[in-house]
């Protein structure tokens, strides 16, 4: 009885097996190319295929890309020196002097405003204990506004000292001239150079009448047009609330 025999299965040509490789071989170094050379590329081929959007250590290291920064800097400011308000307190301490006014104000701004140095009666033990209570605030010397509301004792005491203590910056006082009665006063009066008064005689008030002849007004006068770099205001308004009784000097002759 004839046998039928099997038939030997066909090998692949290795041309097709070589064709293979190569194409195997050039995808892998495509992808090895990308890895390194696009991470980018690379995340967005492997991202669908892994399920995330973690990136790869390396393509952070290497990403070209640049981070957008989380808190950019704001634009400038057109005006170079704004004004800024709320930075510091505003302070106001009443000087316990007896009978008498002394403000010690301090602004926003680390300013210093005097306002009155006067006590009635005055006393050296007053003022010393009045100047070592301002001098924990002011520290440089120097008080940037000084205010005389008018020309009375208790107002003005201390004035001609706070003047010979401190550099006082500017001054806002009466429009009143100094006329003591007091011999040496007034010739001390009458040595100011006619160019630091010349402020009262510009202002228009009445010489005759818008006078002080109290020594302690003219002591605080000396200081005053002496002081150096001092800029002086004078407060010309009259006090109709009171028929003129605190009137600072006004241009019609009238005068406390």
């Amino acid at each position: 009885m004839a046998t039928q025999g099997r038939k030997s299965a066909k090998k692949p040509p290795v041309a097709v097996i070589v064709t293979v490789l190569v194409i195997v071989l050039i995808i892998a170094i495509t992808l090895v190319v990308i890895y390194f050379a696009a991470p980018s590329v690379w995340n967005k081929i492997t991202e669908p295929l892994l399920g995330n959007n973690k990136q790869t250590e390396n393509s952070t290291s290497t990403d070209d890309t640049p981070t957008p920064d989380p808190t950019p800097d704001p634009p400038p400011n057109p005006n170079p020196n704004p004004l800024v308000t709320g930075d510091g307190d505003l302070a106001f301490h009443m000087l316990d002097i007896g009978q008498g006014d002394w403000l010690l104000i301090l602004l926003p701004d680390g300013k210093e405003m005097v306002v009155d140095a006067g006590s009635k009666p005055g006393s050296t033990t007053t003022y010393n204990s009045a100047k070592a209570y301002m001098d924990n605030y002011i520290t440089d010397g120097q008080i940037d506004y000084v205010i005389l509301t008018h020309s009375d004792q208790d107002h003005v005491e201390y004035m001609d000292e706070l003047f010979n203590d401190y550099q006082v910056s500017n001054l806002y006082m009466p429009a009143l001239y100094s006329t003591p009665s007091n011999a040496s006063l007034a010739e001390q009066v009458a040595a100011i150079p006619a160019t630091k008064t010349q402020i009262l005689d510009d202002s228009g008030v009445n010489k005759t009448k818008c006078s002080i002849e109290t020594a302690t007004y003219a002591k605080f006068f000396i200081a005053a047009f002496n002081e150096p770099n001092c800029n002086i205001f004078l407060n010309i308004e009259l006090d109709t609330d009171n028929d003129g009784k605190y009137a600072m000097g006004v241009p019609d002759g009238n005068a406390m």
